[in-house]
């Protein structure tokens, strides 16, 4: 259990990163530099990806990355896992926002928000190989110049609405188990 109050965690490291339980940090920042080495953080609050001391963003060389918050998560530097999957859990009632550029050259980027929705302020999303999955409760904008290869959005509150723009092809199809884009009632 790490609690920083209103601290951030720095982490640089080779192997996979595990921080399950009931942390509390504000803002973390992690580079892991083993081949394949993935990141698990649990926070126990609203949490920020940004820099700490030296450390910006999150960084694998192929691991994945999984981080849940319990409140908003908001991405404020760069996130890269080459062909790693990228999974981001905001399981309270804030959503999540993207600030920055999230390059994942082959792996999948997974958004869960059930109880709010997610929101891309700037940047975009470069999945290449890979796709944009996102199962959310209330609406969701990308209007970046993203460019995915598959997307699938699950939208569950009634007239909740989809924005994405793609400069390049397009296939609405599965990510993971986020299949299509459907809404209950809301425009695509």
């Amino acid at each position: 259990v790490i609690s920083t109050g209103a601290g951030g965690l720095g982490v640089a490291a080779r192997d996979s990163a595990t921080f399950s339980g009931t942390n509390t940090v504000t803002t973390l920042g992690v580079n892991l530099t083993g081949s394949g080495a993935s990141l698990n953080y649990t926070n126990t609050g609203p949490l920020i990806i940004g820099t700490v001391t030296t450390i910006g963003g999150l960084t694998t060389s192929n691991g994945h990355v999984t981080v849940s918050a319990n409140g908003g998560l908001t991405v404020n530097h760069g996130v890269a896992s080459g062909s790693g999957t990228v999974n981001f859990l905001s399981s309270g009632a804030a959503r999540i926002i993207l600030n920055p550029n999230l390059p994942t050259p082959g792996g999948d980027v997974i958004l869960r928000a059930p109880n709010a929705g997610v929101a891309q302020t700037g940047g975009r999303i470069s999945a290449g190989a890979g796709g944009l999955g996102v199962a959310a409760r209330h609406g969701v904008t990308f209007p970046g110049a993203n460019t995915v290869r598959t997307l699938g959005v699950n939208l569950s509150e009634p007239g909740a609405g989809v924005l994405f723009v793609n400069n390049g092809p397009l296939i609405i199809g599965t990510v993971t188990s986020i299949g299509g884009v459907t809404t209950n009632g809301g425009g695509v």
